[in-house]
């Protein structure tokens, strides 16, 4: 369990998914089956599934075989980035995650993020800043921030900064994560601001 949420949460973090928006054409994404609703910056765009194919070939995650554990663990409910198509670097991105807390250790968000900060046996070289509380769609929940320097195949290395919030709901979280080139200011301002616009209105109920 602990070694599929950090594959989830590699994911999550590395600008690496691909999402369906339901009006890829315009700013808003809406899935009414789980209740989430944001909008887009004007400049930013939903990902695409070549753009998810491009970004994994690119990373190196020590071994293929883990590469594909990333690869199949799950799909974000959405992803938007800042380039669209193939982008040198580190696309700055925001992704979301519906996942249960239904087996693990510790079934709250401070137990997600603990879970979390085991990206650093994928990037022994990972800071991690401490956790705070914030709210997010109306939610209390757990913010961790870090950096980290993510090798590609092309023998470069790439200067990752990332944040991950843990929203949680009953049996049910939403894992939200941002990332982009370290010192990227901007890009951190609209991730956040587009997190703001973020609403969820329907958590899922738990099977018994």
């Amino acid at each position: 369990m602990v070694r599929k949420f950090i594959a989830a949460t590699l994911l999550l973090l590395c600008s690496i998914s691909t999402g369906i928006a339901a009006d890829p054409s315009g700013n808003l994404y809406e899935n009414v089956e789980l209740g989430l609703r944001l909008t887009k910056p004007d400049s930013w765009h939903f990902a695409t599934a070549e753009q998810k194919a491009e970004r994994l070939e690119r990373l190196d995650f020590g071994s293929e075989a883990y590469k594909q554990q990333v690869i199949a663990h799950t799909e974000p409910a959405v992803v938007i980035a800042q380039y669209a198509g193939q982008h040198e670097g580190i696309n700055p991105s925001l992704n979301i995650m519906l996942n249960s807390f239904a087996g693990m250790p510790e079934p709250t968000a401070e137990g997600v993020i603990k879970l979390a900060s085991g990206i650093k046996q994928a990037y022994p070289d990972a800071q991690l800043s401490p956790a705070t509380d914030v709210v997010v769609a109306g939610r209390r929940s757990r913010r961790i921030a870090m950096d980290y320097t993510v090798p590609t195949t092309s023998g470069d290395a790439l200067a990752v900064s990332a944040v991950m919030w843990v929203v949680p709901d009953g049996d049910f979280f939403l894992a939200v994560g941002g990332s982009y080139p370290q010192g990227d200011r901007a890009a951190l301002e609209q991730i956040e601001k587009t997190l703001k616009t973020l609403e969820w209105t329907t958590a899922p109920v738990a099977q018994k």
